[in-house]
């Protein structure tokens, strides 16, 4: 048999046993006061003239600021406000306690939050200060026998649905209409399931078993389903409380001294997803409780991340820090955050208030957070020496209010696996000068100063246009003007050379060869990867474009050498050039 909700043991504000409170008779046949429409705007006329006028018309509307409410107490009841921060939500008493009430919650058409008496079953309308009206009796509702109506909740129209367990179990909802305070519908459950308090979200009434289960009802049908392993079992007198986030998320009060927020999705499923997506602390408690919550108007939560390396080496510290934004247009209450840790990432650790790492999952709660404003949150761990593959680290935050823009609500970041750095140098040397018509060697030399081997490299060497039938060593290719060569892998401090050469063509004063080098690899070091050689190229001695000063002294095996710059080739114009008087006389 379920007992019956708690007495809650702040830790900051003790509750004592306090005398009951009787409501005087002139409150409780006070009648309701006309509902309010449920827009901010009327909601905030209607509040600031009803705190003008507090002596005539002491009942105010709650404001729905986002927070989350718990009743708790015997034989009086105290009304607490609760505020989300990092880690935990921070309750504070809501005025006096008074009278013994359970199954609250607020009304979404006029904010009142409303309540049934633990002792005969009168209806209860509370204000913003935690003062009590006493509706009278509701037409149609059973006597509760020995356990009183400890479950309460409005859906979005505002119908209150109440029940009280019957030998353990509920077996039937109340449908009641606050207006005219008069049950409309009773739900059969079937079969009976578990629960000490109702939350409404996504078209069902939910509640939370003892034994960590979430029950799901359809308020339609009364068909009931439980869903397993959602929550821990607790250890004290099951889950109080039931309430909805603003974004539709559900809210359980576990009497142990915690608040469990679970995602739903698909949740008209037979087998929805329900998932644990936080857990904040809260005072522990023993009987009598019950809570709900208003959550206020939507905003756009973000979130983004970085690490640092941008790639890791195997062994080495990797740091994620994520950035959850508000976009606006209005201040968020607070929201959980939820990262997928890296497989690769051992040992992970988190200093940021409000963060616990379970697993592989790291599980962020937080407070407010103005228009405009960010948190920081920082993971760090250690690249296991084993991996090789990229670090994927997922994060997702969802806040207490609905967001217009769920679509950077998740960040995904890929660190990949660093490659070795190399410092690959080249180095090109060449004759300083040479003469038209000579062959013009150069030697392209590529050295690894480290700190790691080469993978592979490879060298672009543009020839001058004034190199003539150009040619390579082996490894590489000339296409056009351009000698590319490629190396294989090259240990620290190892060097490889590669030759090209060519003719120094006529007309050509000299030749500027510029020599490039690649790696496969990252290099620390880009400014020696270029390097540039100048050969001066001069005439032959035995050009004829001054006879009389060069005649008589060219030889004839420096004659023919000179021929092929003179665009002279084959003997019959060798003999016919020797004839013309414009040639150098040959000794």
């Amino acid at each position: 048999m379920l007992q019956r909700k708690s007495l809650w043991h702040l830790a900051a504000v003790s509750v004592v046993a306090i005398a009951e409170v009787v409501v005087p008779a002139a409150a409780q046949a006070q009648t309701l006061v006309s509902s309010q429409v449920g827009t901010s705007d009327q909601h905030a006329k209607i509040s600031q003239a009803k705190k003008s006028n507090r002596a005539a018309q002491p009942s105010t509307p709650f404001a729905c600021a986002s927070r989350i409410y718990d009743a708790a107490g015997a034989p009086t009841t105290q009304l607490y406000e609760g505020t989300p921060g990092p880690g935990s939500v921070s309750f504070a008493p809501l005025g006096p306690a008074t009278g013994n009430y359970n199954a609250i919650g607020i009304n979404p058409v006029d904010h009142f939050m409303y309540a049934i008496d633990n002792t005969d079953d009168s209806l209860l309308r509370i204000s913003d200060d935690g003062s009590v009206t006493n509706l009278g009796p509701i037409t149609g509702l059973p006597p509760h026998g020995f356990n009183s109506y400890n479950s309460g909740t409005f859906d979005d129209a505002g119908v209150y649905y109440v029940a009280h367990p019957e030998g353990g179990s509920v077996t039937a909802i109340y449908v009641i209409d606050v207006t005219t305070h008069t049950v409309t519908r009773t739900i059969p459950v079937s079969p009976a399931v578990q629960f000490s308090d109702l939350a409404f979200a996504h078209g069902f009434l939910w509640g939370a078993s003892p034994d960590g289960s979430i029950v799901r009802i359809d308020p339609n049908t009364g068909a009931a389903s439980a869903f397993t392993g959602v929550l821990p079992a607790t250890t004290l007198n099951g889950y109080g409380g039931a309430f909805t986030y603003g974004n539709g998320d559900l809210g359980f009060i576990d009497n142990g001294g915690f608040i469990r927020r679970v995602a739903v999705t698909n949740p008209s499923s037979a087998t929805p997803t329900l998932t644990l997506l936080s857990t904040q602390t809260a005072p522990a408690v023993s009987t009598n409780v019950d809570a709900t919550s208003c959550f206020g108007a939507p905003t756009d939560l973000s979130v983004t991340k970085t690490s640092a390396p941008m790639a890791y080496t195997p062994g080495q510290k990797v740091t994620y820090t994520i950035t959850v934004k508000n976009n606006g247009p209005n201040q968020s209450s607070g929201y959980t955050l939820t990262d997928t840790i890296p497989a690769g990432l051992t040992s992970p650790e988190t200093t940021t208030a409000g963060c616990t790492i379970t697993g592989s999952t790291l599980s962020c709660t937080s407070g407010a957070l103005a228009v405009g404003a960010s948190d920081t949150i920082v993971i760090t761990g250690t690249a296991d020496k084993n991996s090789t593959g990229v670090l994927t680290d997922t994060a997702t935050v969802t806040g207490n209010e609905a967001d217009t823009n769920p679509d950077n609500n998740t960040a995904t970041l890929g660190t990949p696996l660093a490659r070795a750095a190399a410092d690959l140098v080249i180095k090109k040397s060449g004759p300083a000068q040479a003469t038209e018509g000579d062959t013009v060697t150069y030697t392209l030399k590529v050295t690894n100063n480290g700190p790691s081997s080469s993978t592979g490299y490879t060298i672009t060497d543009t020839l001058p246009a004034g190199l003539q039938n150009s040619s390579a060593s082996s490894g590489c290719t000339i296409t056009g003007s351009m000698a590319t060569c490629t190396g294989g892998p090259l240990a620290v401090g190892a060097s490889n050379t590669f030759t090209v050469e060519g003719t120094a063509s006529p007309g050509t004063t000299s030749l500027v060869n510029i020599a490039r080098v690649t790696g496969n690899d990252p290099d620390p070091d880009a400014n020696d990867n270029t390097d540039t050689f100048t050969t001066n190229v001069g005439k032959h001695h035995c050009d004829h474009s001054n006879d009389e000063q060069w005649r008589g002294r060219c030889t004839v095996r420096e004659f023919r050498h000179a021929l092929p710059a003179l665009g002279v080739s084959n003997r019959s114009e060798q003999r016919a050039m020797k004839r013309d008087s414009r040639l150098p006389v040959m000794r």
